[in-house]
């Protein structure tokens, strides 16, 4: 008999054979004669699909296999152990098919034999690609900083990770077999409803709302969600992650008060420009020093909004305020400009309008004070001091030493009026300015309300 090696027969990767009724072999292929290590020429014509099987196989066969098969027509994956001629076993699982004629009379058996060690192996390794992904999900589940939660197809919460413990105050005992709408706050339960329904009825949904932690305390949070269907299609439960949305609800909330703030600011620093636009048209005598005065006074403001902007119009330290101010002058002066004072922050109020005080000292000392010269030199300092029968009071002083005789000036300029009545005036505060020796000396005292907490 010969065989064609491109007939299906032999193309299968697996044993194939075909029987008589009484089970003597056929035909079988080349990879079951492998298997068993016997030429076909052994088997063909010569031995029954029983005689092939070992002892325990054999009587499996005869109890179980051929039963079967003459009841029912075939057999579906049915284990049994095949003999090689060394004696060693085979472990199979074989499937046949009993073909009959047209008045229902047997007329062979076809069979298709698998090698059980390559099943197990496949089904091993599907089982460990499976538990893999298992792992990485789960690993991904509980390094997560979203609270991951899933429920079963009755709300019920079937799985907690650490996040959900952070955002939520609930351990995973207390939340696991508990409902998810126990962290809806009554006046959302309808909507909680709502969204669990649609969420079980199959839809991915993405809520914004507001969360019940364990202690009553309600937090922001962005929910999605999305159903879980069982190998049937059927939805059997979803999964949602929580995030919560408090940083941003409070970053917003600051930009919106910052974007307020500067549309508020911009309408004042006009006002300030066209009054420090007349004034200094009114207090010069030249146009070069009405355009070196005006310049002076725009860079002083703009410094003094870039220090608030950085500070997101929050406040800033005294030291930064003095800073943004001097920093022209101390690269020429360093070692003639001392201050001296505690870790003291201003609100934005305070903060600008000093800061424009400062200016015009800092200018004038430049000009005609202890700056002008080699010699002089100006001491800051500033601190709370008592304000009985009131509060503490924070307390600034202005003071030049070593520099050129002092004398009152001959006319009052805009400097002077922002230094005695623009800048406590705007601070609800007092300032006295004295222009004698040893030096000009200008000191502001403003409310302490006007500090703000220092930073953590």
């Amino acid at each position: 008999m010969s065989f064609d090696p491109t007939d299906d027969f032999e193309l299968a990767p697996c044993g194939l054979l075909s029987t008589r009724p009484d089970g003597l072999i056929l035909r079988v292929n080349q990879t079951l004669s492998s298997w068993l290590g016997t030429p076909r020429e052994a088997l063909v014509q010569r031995k029954r699909f029983e005689d092939v099987l070992s002892l325990p196989g054999r009587l499996f066969h005869g109890t179980h296999f051929a039963p079967l098969l003459q009841m029912q027509g075939f057999v579906d994956e049915i284990a049994l152990e095949m003999r090689r001629p060394d004696g060693s076993g085979l472990q199979v699982l074989v499937s046949a098919t009993l073909t009959k004629d047209e008045a229902g009379q047997p007329l062979g058996v076809r069979i298709a034999v698998f090698r059980a060690s390559e099943r197990r192996r496949y089904e091993e390794e599907l089982l460990r690609s499976r538990y893999v992904q298992a792992e990485q999900l789960a690993a991904i589940v509980r390094s997560s900083r979203d609270a991951i939660i899933s429920i079963s197809s009755l709300g019920v919460i079937q799985t907690w990770n650490e996040a959900a413990v952070r955002l939520y105050g609930y351990s995973a005992d207390q939340a696991v077999s508990s409902q998810l709408s126990m962290l809806a706050p009554d006046d959302q339960a309808a909507e909680d409803q709502a969204f669990l329904a649609r969420l079980l009825g199959g839809e991915s949904l993405l809520l914004e709302a507001r969360r019940r932690r364990l202690d009553g305390q309600l937090v922001p949070v962005a929910i999605s969600g999305a159903p879980v269907r069982g190998t049937d299609g059927r939805v059997v439960g979803a999964a949602t992650v929580h995030r919560d949305m408090s940083a941003w609800r409070e970053a917003e909330e600051r930009r919106s008060l910052m974007l307020r703030e500067l549309t508020h600011r911009t309408k004042n620093l006009l006002a300030i420009v066209q009054a420090v636009e007349r004034q200094s048209a009114a207090t010069t005598t030249s146009k070069e020093e009405f355009h070196e005065r005006l310049s002076g006074r725009l860079r002083a403001i703009a410094a003094s909004h870039d220090m608030l902007l950085l500070c997101e119009w929050r406040g800033v330290v005294v030291a930064e305020v003095l800073r943004s101010q001097l920093a022209p002058f101390a690269e020429i002066n360093r070692l003639r400009i001392h201050s001296e004072g505690p870790a003291l922050q201003l609100n934005a109020d305070a903060s600008h309008n000093l800061a424009l005080a400062i200016h015009e000292l800092a200018t004038n000392a430049v000009k005609y004070g202890a700056l002008s010269g080699l010699t002089g030199e100006v001491f800051i300092s500033w601190g709370l001091v008592d304000g009985s029968p009131g509060p503490p009071i924070f307390e600034l002083r202005w003071s030049e030493r070593g520099g050129p005789p002092v004398a009152p000036p001959s006319r009052r300029g805009f400097g002077l009026t922002v230094l005695e009545r623009i800048v406590p005036s705007a601070l609800d505060g007092s300032a006295t300015l004295s222009l004698e020796p040893p030096g000009a000396l200008w000191t502001i005292r403003i409310p302490a309300r006007l500090l703000e907490p220092l930073p953590a």
